[in-house]
């Protein structure tokens, strides 16, 4: 009994830590200054998808809008409200996500990104 348990929690914990090691994966950094004037799509997937607008005006970004969000209300609430006033002000991807809703925080990060990605790799 004793060696099944122990199996169990030696399972649970690896699959814990695939799972952290996922969600840790940085956003890659992004020129902003670089990015020409305009409205960009973006959007991440999984289980607290977002899909957002993000408005670039003299190379900086003055709005970030949630479009679509799915998930844990309860959660991703905070992470909503916040962290496009982290994104704007930082001006920057390498912001803190919200505490208690990380998941959801990194989602609005990922799809920020892809939308300046998108743009940054068409002007090459």
């Amino acid at each position: 009994m004793k060696k099944v348990l122990v199996l169990i929690l030696v399972v649970f914990l690896a699959g814990f830590t695939v799972a952290s090691a996922n969600e840790k994966k940085e956003v890659k950094p992004i020129k902003i200054s670089q990015i020409v004037d305009g409205v960009y799509l973006g959007k991440s997937g999984g289980i607290t998808g977002v899909k957002v607008e993000v408005t670039i005006k003299k190379g900086r970004i003055t709005k970030i809008e949630i479009l679509k969000a799915r998930g844990f209300p309860k959660y991703k609430k905070r992470a909503l409200k916040e962290m496009p006033g982290r994104i704007i002000k930082a001006q920057s991807l390498r912001v803190d996500a919200v505490t208690g809703a990380t998941k959801s925080s990194r989602s609005i990060l990922k799809a920020v990104g892809n939308a300046l990605l998108k743009q940054e790799k068409s002007k090459k």
